[in-house]
C-alpha cells in the first residue's frame, strides 16, 4: 500500500520535498541570522577584498601579495561567488542565504534523478524520494546552507556533475562531456577533495573506449582551473592549481601530539612564525616535509592516527551541534545535537546496509553503476582521513549514503521487516565505533558540546 502511494504521488511528493528543503533552509537562515565567524569570516573578508579592488587576499594591503595567507587557506571558487554577488547587489548576506537555499533544493532534485539512473530496473519511487528527503531535511546541511561555508555550493556542484556522470553512462553524449567537465572544474575550485571523483569518470571513459571524450573532459576541467593556477604562478612563482591547505592540514594531523582533529598542538612542532618568515609557499613546504619525515620515522603512529581519523569521520558521537551561534541558546543547541546525531545514525546505518543490498540485487550494467557509486563513497573519505577530520568534512559523503539509504528503506517497506541482518550488523559496527570514539575523546566532545 505505501509503495503504491509513493508511486502514484511521486511527482507531488518530490516537489513537496524540494520546496520543503528550500523553505526550511531559508527560514532557518532568517531565524538565526548567523554572522560570519571563523572560516565563514575568512571567506567573507576575502570576497570583500576582491570587490573593493584589493585582490584575492586575506591580509591587509601593507602585506605583499606574495606573502598573503589566502592561498594557504582556501581555493577561490566560493569566495569569487560571494564577490560576484556582493559586487552586483552589495554586501547583503541575506541574498547568499537565498541562493544557497536554492542550491540546496536543486541538490535534492539531482539526488532523486541520480537515484533513478543508478538503480534503473531495481528502482522504486520510494527509493528516490527517501534518498532525496535525507538530503533535503539533513540538520547538518540545513545549518550549512545558513552559513557562509563552501559545503552547500560544493555539494550542489558535485551532484550536478554526478547527474552528468550517470547520464553519460546511460547514453554516451559529447554535450554531456562538455558541460559536466566544466561543472567538475568549477567544483574543484570550490572544494578540491571532490577531485577524487575523477577516477571513476576515467574508468567509464576507459570502459567505453572514448579517449577523445576523456581528453575533452580533462581539458575543459583544466581550462576552468587555469586562470587561478596562472594567477598563483605570477604571484607566488609556484604551480598551485588549488591551494596549500592540504600541506597545512597534513602537518596538523601528523605529529607526536596529533589527535586526528584540528588543534593547536601542531605549533609545538611546526611554528606559525614560519609563515611570516618564509611566505606561504616555502612555509607550507617546510611543514609538509617535516610531517612526511615524521611519518616515515613513525609509520605505525601514522597508521594509528589514520584509523583514529577514520573512526571520527564515521562516528555517531560527532553531531554538528556545537556551532558558535548556538552557544547562548542551550535549548536550541540540545535540539540540534539530538537531531544531527539521529540523522547520522539513520543515514549511515541505512546507507551501509543499502550498499550490501544493492550489490546483492544488481546485475549487468546496473551493477557497474552501483559499483561506481560505492567507489565514489569510498574515495570521498580517503581524500580526508590522511589529513585531519572535522564533522563538516564528511558532508560531501552524505549524498552517497543517502542514495543507498533510500534504496534500503524502499527494500524494507516492500518486505515489511526491520530486523534484517545487514541492518543490525551496520548499526552494531557503527555503534561500537561511536562508543570507541566517545571514550577516546570524551573530554573534547564534552568541551564542544
Amino acid at each position: 500500500m505505501i509503495m503504491e502511494f509513493f508511486s502514484i504521488y511521486q511527482k507531488r511528493l518530490l516537489w513537496a520535498i524540494v520546496s520543503g528543503a528550500f523553505i526550511i533552509s531559508l527560514l532557518h537562515s532568517f531565524y538565526y541570522r548567523i554572522p560570519p565567524t571563523v572560516d565563514a569570516a575568512t571567506y567573507d573578508e576575502i570576497a570583500m577584498n576582491v570587490v573593493e579592488g584589493r585582490g584575492f587576499r586575506l591580509d591587509g594591503p601593507e602585506i605583499p601579495l606574495g606573502m598573503d595567507r589566502a592561498v594557504g587557506r582556501v581555493v577561490p571558487g566560493y569566495q569569487l561567488f560571494l564577490a560576484a554577488v556582493y559586487g552586483v547587489f552589495g554586501h547583503h548576506i541575506t541574498l547568499i542565504w537565498f541562493i544557497q537555499a536554492v542550491a540546496h533544493a536543486l541538490s535534492v532534485l539531482f539526488m532523486f534523478h541520480i537515484s533513478r539512473m543508478v538503480f534503473r530496473e531495481m528502482w522504486y519511487p520510494a527509493a528516490g524520494l527517501i534518498g532525496a528527503a535525507l538530503i533535503a531535511f539533513s540538520p547538518d546541511l540545513i545549518i550549512g546552507s545558513s552559513m557562509l561555508l563552501t559545503e552547500t555550493i560544493a555539494i550542489f556542484l558535485m551532484l550536478w556533475f554526478l547527474y552528468g556522470f550517470f547520464r553519460y553512462m546511460e547514453r554516451t553524449s559529447l554535450w554531456t562531456v562538455l558541460w559536466s567537465g566544466a561543472v567538475f572544474g568549477v567544483a574543484l575550485l570550490v572544494r578540491t577533495p571532490i577531485g577524487v571523483l575523477l577516477l571513476p569518470m576515467v574508468a567509464v571513459f576507459y570502459q567505453k573506449k572514448k579517449l577523445v571524450h576523456a581528453l575533452l573532459f580533462v581539458v575543459l576541467s583544466a581550462a576552468v582551473i587555469f586562470p587561478w593556477a596562472w594567477r598563483n604562478w605570477n604571484v607566488y612563482h609556484a604551480f598551485i592549481p588549488s591551494n596549500l591547505t592540504y600541506q597545512d592540514n597534513f602537518s596538523a594531523g601528523n605529529h607526536p601530539k596529533a589527535s586526528g582533529e584540528l588543534d593547536e598542538t601542531r605549533y609545538e612542532f611546526f611554528p606559525s612564525s614560519d609563515y611570516r618568515t618564509y611566505g606561504p609557499v616555502v612555509a607550507n613546504e617546510r611543514v609538509f616535509k617535516a610531517a612526511l619525515r615524521y611519518n616515515a620515522a613513525h609509520p605505525l603512529h601514522f597508521i594509528k592516527l589514520t584509523l583514529y581519523r577514520t573512526s571520527i569521520y564515521f562516528s555517531f558521537a560527532r553531531p554538528t551541534g556545537w556551532w558558535i551561534y548556538l552557544q547562548d541558546l542551550p535549548y536550541d543547541r540540545f535540539v540540534v545535537v539530538v537531531l544531527s546525531g539521529l540523522y547520522s545514525v539513520v543515514v549511515l546505518t541505512l546507507g551501509i546496509a543499502g550498499i550490501w543490498q544493492a550489490l546483492r540485487d544488481a546485475t549487468g550494467e546496473t551493477k557497474k553503476r552501483v559499483i561506481s557509486v560505492v567507489a565514489m563513497l569510498v574515495l570521498t573519505p580517503l581524500a580526508i582521513v590522511f589529513l585531519i577530520v572535522e564533522t563538516r568534512y564528511r558532508y560531501p559523503v552524505y549524498p552517497f549514503f543517502a542514495l543507498f539509504a533510500g534504496y534500503y528503506a524502499a527494500y524494507l517497506l516492500r518486505y515489511g521487516t526491520f530486523f534484517e541482518r545487514p541492518l543490525l550488523l551496520s548499526f552494531g559496527v557503527l555503534s561500537l565505533n561511536a562508543i570507541f570514539d566517545a571514550l577516546r575523546n570524551l573530554d573534547r566532545i564534552l568541551e564542544r558540546l
